[in-house]
């Protein structure tokens, strides 16, 4: 009987579900009528692929945009074409999902009790894991708001709560050592994270965002978590 070690090896050596089911969707130019893999279909499997991301982003932004004749085709951003480009650019993400998601390993929100910071921690682990850095910060930085906000408001009361700033409810749970040095250092990381994504620039790098979200929880935990 095969070790549980060398079954894990056979199967990583082996091409991952995503390429497979990349390399056949590649094989159709409009499903579900494969082409002949001829040069000319190929070319023009990528025109598709192409005009169509083209516009697909174009409508991203909301803005008037001349059709050329040439656009008929794409003039309502055709549900079948569509739908073939959205099937091929999720394949080819695939690889950095896995990646994201297995460096979240360790980070566990289970023990958060807190429904509001679970919620955006959870949501904000799952921006992460498709490649959305700025919201899984932004994100993280509810996240802390929101419990802060809870657990000061209890000394404090709502009302004062809703009025102070988040800076300001930071100082709140200092003074009521709701938060040990080391907390209020990764509670200042997540704020200024969060508020440079929503208020400056976007953060450069993937890395800031699992940093950030890992800091959250850090932060959240060290409070009770309820």
């Amino acid at each position: 009987m095969k070790s549980r070690e060398k079954i894990l090896k056979e199967w990583e050596a082996r091409s991952p579900l995503s390429e497979g089911l990349l390399r056949e969707a590649n094989r159709f130019l409009i499903y579900p009528f494969p082409p002949r893999r001829t040069r000319g279909n190929l070319a023009t499997l990528k025109w598709f692929d192409d005009r169509e991301r083209q516009l697909a982003e174009w409508r991203k932004t909301f803005a008037p945009h001349p059709i050329e004749k040439s656009d008929l085709l794409f003039q309502d951003l055709s549900p079948v074409l569509l739908n073939q480009l959205y099937c091929r650019d999720l394949l080819r993400q695939v690889p950095e999902m896995v990646e994201r998601t297995r460096k979240l390993l360790l980070l566990v929100l289970s023990e958060i009790k807190d429904q509001q910071s679970f919620i955006y921690l959870r949501e904000a682990a799952n921006c992460y894991i498709l490649g959305l850095p700025q919201a899984a910060i932004a994100l993280s930085r509810a996240a802390v708001e929101a419990h802060l906000r809870t657990a000061v408001s209890k000394h404090y009361g709502k009302k004062v709560v809703e009025e102070a700033s988040f800076s300001k409810t930071i100082n709140f749970a200092v003074r009521l050592r709701l938060l040990s040095p080391k907390g209020q250092k990764l509670v200042t990381k997540v704020k200024d994270a969060g508020d440079s994504v929503l208020h400056i620039r976007p953060a450069e790098y993937e890395t800031t965002a699992l940093d950030v979200l890992e800091a959250a929880r850090a932060v959240i935990l060290e409070m009770g978590g309820k």
